[in-house]
C-alpha cells in the first residue's frame, strides 16, 4: 500500500481543522471527554451532554460554536435543531399575550355589563347562566372567567369597576 493508495493524501491540510484539532489536543483528558460528548450529542439531538459541558465551566470553542449556531439556524441532515417553546402564558409571544390580555378584559366587561343588565331588569336568576353566555361567546369556562374578571377589576381599581355601564342604552352587551 503507498501513499497513491489513500484519498486525500496529497491535498493540502486545512488550516482551521488542523488549529481546531491543535486546540483540542491541548485540552485536559475530562474536558476533551465532554467537548466530544457535547459534540456528538448535538449531531443526535441530545442536549444533556452539552448542558453538562457548559456547566463544567470550559469554554465553547469554535467547533461547538460552529455546532451550536447550525442548529440555531434550523434542521440539519437529521432534522435537529434549537428552538424555543413557551412552556406557559407568561412565555407567549408578545402578540399572542396581548392578545389573551385582550380578551380577558373582553370577558371581564361583558360579564360586568351581564351583571348590569340582570340588575337593571330585576332578574334573579344565577351566575350560572351569565357564566354559560361567556363560555358561549368567548370559549372560556367559568374559572378564566373568573380570572379575567378579578385582573381586570385589580388592574382598573373598585372605583372606576363600579362606574363602568354596560352600555350607552343600558342594554347587555348580547
Amino acid at each position: 500500500m503507498s501513499a497513491d493508495d489513500i484519498p486525500g493524501w496529497d491535498e493540502p491540510l486545512d488550516p482551521e481543522k488542523l488549529e481546531a484539532y491543535r486546540q483540542w489536543s491541548a485540552m485536559p483528558l475530562e474536558q476533551r471527554r465532554a467537548h466530544s460528548e457535547a459534540s456528538h450529542g448535538l449531531l443526535n439531538g441530545e442536549l444533556a451532554p452539552l448542558a453538562a459541558y457548559i456547566r463544567g465551566g470550559w469554554p465553547i470553542d469554535g467547533i461547538l460554536a460552529e455546532q451550536i449556531a447550525a442548529a440555531i439556524e434550523g434542521p440539519d441532515a437529521e432534522g435537529y435543531a434549537l428552538r424555543m417553546v413557551s412552556n406557559d402564558a407568561r412565555k407567549l409571544k408578545f402578540d399572542e399575550r396581548d392578545a389573551l390580555r385582550m380578551r380577558n378584559i373582553d370577558v371581564a366587561l361583558f360579564y360586568r355589563a351581564e351583571k348590569i343588565a340582570a340588575a337593571r331588569a330585576g332578574w334573579s336568576g344565577t351566575e350560572d347562566e351569565i357564566f354559560a353566555k361567556i363560555r358561549d361567546r368567548f370559549g372560556v369556562g367559568r374559572s378564566t372567567a373568573l380570572r379575567a374578571v378579578s385582573e381586570f377589576r385589580e388592574e382598573i381599581g373598585e372605583r372606576y369597576w363600579n362606574e363602568i355601564e354596560s352600555s350607552e342604552d343600558g342594554d347587555s352587551l348580547d
